[in-house]
């Protein structure tokens, strides 16, 4: 017996022997996930796959962008970039296992912030030389913010 099932009956078994919650005639269950969970889910796989794309386009045309650290610059935004989107889908599914939060939910935004604002800044001054001033700055700041909120929401959760 599982543990979940310690101390209940076992599901009446369905389609191939499997129990009926599970078989559903033949179809899967689809996940389900509230708002928070599925933004910060999205989010983050968004983030991640826009990060491996533009580390390999990146790497190629460094070469010929207008700043001489071009190379660089990308590599550093990323680093920060696929960091950043694991934490959001850490938060993601962290909020699915748990009670809504503001506490994660700021988390989530203040990553995805950083994300558009500091990621955002080192683009744009590596492949336009363009310098985009106290974004990057305020990227940072929203990076910390996040990942402290994340630290409260985990100090102040109850068991």
């Amino acid at each position: 017996v599982l543990p979940e099932r310690a101390g209940r009956a076992l599901p009446a078994a369905g389609a191939r022997g499997l129990p009926a919650e599970a078989a559903q005639g033949g179809r899967a269950r689809r996940a389900r996930l509230n708002g928070t969970a599925r933004a910060f889910l999205v989010a983050g796989a968004l983030v991640l796959a826009a990060g491996v794309a533009l580390g390999a386009v990146g790497a190629h045309a460094a070469k010929s962008a207008p700043h001489p650290e071009a190379a660089r610059l990308v590599q550093t935004a990323v680093l920060y970039q696929l960091v950043h989107g694991l934490g959001l889908v850490a938060v993601g599914a962290l909020a699915r296992a748990s009670a809504p939060s503001r506490l994660l939910a700021l988390a989530g935004g203040m990553l995805l912030a950083g994300v558009l604002a500091f990621c955002g800044s080192l683009y744009s001054l590596a492949f336009a030389a363009v310098s985009l001033g106290v974004l990057a700055p305020l990227g940072g700041s929203a990076f910390m913010a996040g990942w402290l909120a994340l630290a409260l929401w985990a100090a102040l959760a109850r068991d």
